[in-house]
């Protein structure tokens, strides 16, 4: 009984701990500037036809822009990436 409410409890933990540090990133847009938060700047912006439906997509890498997460000569931050695929409506 004890080992299921562990395991619960730590599923439980692993789930809100994700969406408690989830970020809020906008579903549509009209810019692909616009998919990128206040206080974050873009490293890579490619365009290209990933699903092959003759439109192109977007695939944006994205970094916070904080000081104090950077050390000398060194980012200790992780990039997201985000992979943006449009549609035709």
């Amino acid at each position: 009984m004890k080992k299921n409410f562990f395991v619960l409890s730590l599923i439980l933990f692993i789930f809100y701990s994700f969406n408690l540090f989830a970020l809020n990133f906008p579903k549509k847009a009209d810019k692909i500037e616009d998919f990128i938060p206040k206080g974050w700047k873009s490293i890579i912006i490619k365009k290209g036809d990933l699903n092959k439906d003759k439109i192109d997509d977007v695939v944006l890498i994205i970094e916070k822009n904080d000081p104090k997460n950077f050390k000398k000569m060194r980012n200790h931050i992780k990039p997201v990436l985000r992979i943006i695929i449009q549609e035709l409506y």
